[in-house]
């Protein structure tokens, strides 16, 4: 090949748009992000102790304990620095959330769908998914930060390029290991998790930061992380009007 037809090869390579590449299957995307999870040893229910800043703030305005099931089911219970205790519960697309026992309309959605990182198979990762409104047949590259992404679910360039533009319901995951990076939701809500950290055997994210249009930026920083023997019983939803326990005292039954 002579020297001008190799130049010409090579910026026809470089125009080539990254959509074009090679995406494999939503299907098998799944697949390799539940055997991260496995690694991960999130595939099972958790109990996680969180902090949560707001605004950036250094000092937390609440810290508080989280717990997630596999099935798709969160709760967090926050003690606020002023004495307030409030409560979030996610349940699939359910979102709710209390306040010293009263309901809360309009609430900021700071509840990250964990449950994501818990799922064990390939397909339980898609019904997880398709509970949050994600097209999970759909598959395409992406970058979010520092990493390359192939994202289940779809991207909107356009709306990524506007402040608090609505994208598609979408998972995000690193290309190299495929661990979670970005979670968007139907609700506008994105969910961004840091990098990764080990308590104990379980490695989840050291941070998760949301980011909502309208609201302050929150970061729940992830102090510590262990097993729970949690059941759907753990998630009735009268546990967010319940009467609290003892600071320190984590009942995963009301």
């Amino acid at each position: 090949m002579g020297r001008a037809a190799l130049v010409l090869t090579l910026i026809a390579c470089a125009a080539v748009p990254p959509a074009a590449a090679y995406v494999p299957s939503a299907e098998k995307i799944s697949v390799a992000a539940a055997q991260t999870n496995r690694r991960a040893r999130t595939t099972q229910a958790l109990h996680v102790r969180v902090a949560l800043h707001v605004g950036g703030a250094e000092i937390p305005a609440a810290k508080g304990e989280l717990l997630s099931h596999p099935s798709g089911l969160v709760r967090l219970e926050l003690r606020r620095r002023d004495g307030s205790i409030e409560r979030h519960m996610l349940r699939g697309n359910e979102y709710l959330s209390a306040r010293d026992g009263r309901m809360i309309q309009d609430a900021a959605r700071i509840l990250p769908p964990i449950f994501v990182l818990q799922a064990r198979s390939g397909s339980g990762l898609r019904s997880s998914l398709s509970t949050l409104g994600v097209d999970v047949d759909t598959a395409v590259l992406g970058r979010s930060g520092e990493s390359d992404c192939y994202v289940i679910g779809g991207r909107d360039p356009a709306a990524e390029r506007l402040p608090g533009g609505r994208t598609p319901p979408s998972l995000w995951l690193d290309m190299e290991d495929f661990q979670a990076v970005r979670i968007d939701t139907a609700s506008g809500v994105h969910f961004r998790f840091g990098p990764r950290a080990q308590f104990a055997k379980i490695s989840l994210p050291s941070w998760v930061d949301v980011e909502q249009s309208g609201r302050p930026p929150f970061r729940l920083e992830i102090l510590s992380a262990e097993p729970a023997g949690a059941t759907s019983a753990t998630f009735r939803t009268d546990w967010l009007l319940a009467t609290p326990g003892p600071p320190g005292d984590f009942s995963p039954n009301p």
